[in-house]
């Protein structure tokens, strides 16, 4: 399995996610790790679909994994996968084969007069 990004949202989640159960355990715990905790958290709490693109499909998967079914950044994080493997399949190839004929064919109709 491939190993996460350092500088991806999931890890950024995850450490800060981290750093926030030590802090908390911790007397002496620095303001510097919420003020990480509050950002990351608010990065997943309020996703946009640019910071998820970022993801790897690995990461996506994962994301897809550890969230409940029914939260906004499951469906965030299918949606694209969904949009990464549909450009995967023959459709690319079909569409690329129909934009070649009607190419062939207007360069015959041309032709023709």
């Amino acid at each position: 399995m491939a190993k996460p990004h350092k500088d991806s949202t999931l890890a950024k989640i995850r450490d800060a996610r981290a750093r926030m159960m030590v802090a908390s355990l911790s007397a002496l715990a620095g303001k510097s790790d919420q003020d990480r905790f509050d950002e990351a958290f608010e990065e997943y709490a309020n996703p946009q679909r640019r910071h998820l693109v970022k993801m790897t499909d690995e990461e996506l998967a994962e994301l897809l994994a550890t969230e409940s079914s029914g939260s906004y950044l499951h469906h965030l994080a299918a949606s694209i996968l969904r949009s990464r493997e549909s450009w995967r399949t023959p459709a690319r190839w079909a569409l690329a084969l129909s934009a070649l004929s009607f190419l062939i064919s207007a360069v015959a109709l041309w032709r023709s007069f």
